[in-house]
């Protein structure tokens, strides 16, 4: 074996997948930096968010064709992959972005098939069976009329929502957990979903195959841990039952956004929403319109585009909540009778009476008694002094009542002070990606705010596809107390 020096990681170049060669040195803290890469680098890779082509070739007869030659388009970014069919006339090529291709098959003796306008979408698996005809290669049959594709290679159930709904359907505030009320079988409440019947915590968000959920707690990450920009966003698959081996540790549903890729054509989209305090309306239980401050901006901006012509693509979105709102909030506090030292409360039917202390005696069974102040009233002669001083600064609001929403119990008037709330909350989210593609046939990933990835649409077939993107944390602050 070749001499490694102490503390060096070597990275040894095959024909098959590179290979790791590790010494024991002095850097304990290199070698666990490499190793958690290569940990990383795993779980990265294997739940990927995207989608696979498969499928079988055979001649008019029924019989299989190994050695077909196919090439998979991207009709948007120009990308292009190659898979051949093996003995078995199967071909498969996993690892393709969300997006339409197409797809031609070339073998010695047979036509051309073309196949157009093939839907990919994210984390499923799409079988296109071809029959080749028999004829000269440089004649080509197009498939023009195709039928809907249907996912038949899994088990897996799901719901599908593409970026085009999402902006068409109303999500509240722009989150992306707000479609899970469009999906049949989850429940969402509060950032935390469930499905077919599975735990709350049990329920997974992937963003381009990276985790989303919130360490610890197992919710959607969607709040103050990660935030991301609707319009960036190319589809969303909420898968219910049946997971996919890549989502083994996942028994309560998952939720696969797919981020855009850029195109060679520029795209871009901005968009505001606005509400004022002019175009709201009281709620059912309020008498009025909360006093204080309302203003509603919703921010957001995406624009994708080429780099280089059928090579490098970005994205780039943001968004901005910005929010301050003031909502009706009802609280108890003394009355001034209640301050003054009347409890007897004419408005309730029954109130809890109240005791004089000094008059606590022993009977002679064994058991105490004690006299009540006569009419619930304690005499201001039996003040403490310390509590007199304390009440002489009027440490309380006085009751207003001012929605008619007090209410009266044994304990004397509940909810009689109502109050305009003071609520402030901001957000800010910008994701970042590159889409790159590289003749090489090296597979590298880094993990942290930037990441690299490289896959293989067949094995040592094509050429891979190198895709780094950034997303920023969320920025985020929410205050609310009462006035």
């Amino acid at each position: 074996m070749e001499n490694v020096s102490p503390g060096l990681a070597w990275w040894e170049r095959t024909s098959r997948a590179p290979r790791v060669l590790l010494s024991h040195g002095n850097h304990p803290a290199a070698l666990r930096l490499v190793l958690a890469g290569l940990l990383l680098t795993a779980v990265a890779l294997g739940q990927t968010g995207q989608g696979t082509l498969t499928g079988t070739v055979t001649d008019p007869t029924g019989a299989i064709i190994p050695g077909v030659s196919i090439a998979i388009n991207n009709e948007n970014t120009g990308f292009n992959y190659a898979a051949q069919t093996n003995e078995q006339g199967l071909y498969r090529v996993p690892y393709l972005n969300a997006g339409v291709y197409t797809v031609t098959f070339e073998a010695s003796g047979f036509k051309r098939i073309v196949h157009p306008k093939i839907q990919i979408r994210s984390t499923e698996t799409l079988q296109v069976n071809v029959a080749l005809e028999v004829g000269d290669v440089v004649e080509s049959v197009e498939v023009s009329a195709n039928a809907t594709l249907l996912e038949t290679e899994t088990s897996s159930t799901g719901h599908l929502m593409t970026g085009e709904q999402l902006v068409m359907l109303p999500t509240p505030q722009m989150k992306i957990e707000s479609m899970l009320f469009y999906v049949a079988g989850v429940n969402n409440q509060r950032s935390a979903a469930h499905s077919a019947g599975g735990r709350t915590r049990a329920f997974q968000l992937t963003n381009d195959g990276v985790v989303g959920t919130t360490p610890g707690t197992g919710t959607l990450g969607t709040g103050r841990n990660m935030s991301t920009s609707q319009h960036t966003m190319e589809e969303v698959k909420v898968l219910t039952t049946v997971l996919p081996a890549e989502y083994g540790h996942s028994g309560g549903g998952v939720m696969s956004v797919s981020y855009k890729s850029g195109a060679n054509a520029l795209h871009g989209v901005l968009e505001e929403r606005y509400v004022s305090k002019q175009m709201i309306h009281r709620n059912w239980e309020d008498a009025s319109v909360p006093a204080g401050k309302f203003g509603f901006h919703l921010m957001s901006a995406g624009i994708n585009g080429p780099i280089k012509r059928n090579k490098t693509f970005f994205l780039w979105g943001f968004q901005r909540h910005h929010e301050k709102a003031s909502e009706n909030n009802d609280r108890t506090v003394p009355s001034p009778e209640m301050l003054n030292g009347d409890f007897s409360f004419p408005q309730s039917a029954r109130v809890d009476p109240i005791y004089d202390p000094d008059s606590l005696v022993r009977l002679d069974d064994g058991t105490y008694s004690r006299t009540q102040f006569q009419n619930n009233m304690i005499p201001q002669s039996r003040f403490d002094p310390v509590a007199r001083n304390f009440l002489a600064l009027n440490p309380f609001t006085a009751p207003n009542d001012r929605n008619m929403q007090t209410f009266h119990n044994t304990q004397g008037p509940q909810n009689n002070l109502s109050a305009d709330t003071i609520y402030r909350s901001y957000r800010t989210s910008f994701d970042t990606k590159i889409d790159h593609r590289s003749p090489t046939t090296t597979r590298s990933s880094a993990a942290g705010p930037i990441s690299s990835t490289a896959r293989s649409a067949a094995a040592g077939r094509s050429k891979q596809q190198t895709r780094w993107w950034i997303t920023s944390t969320c920025r985020s602050r929410s205050t609310r107390t009462n006035s």
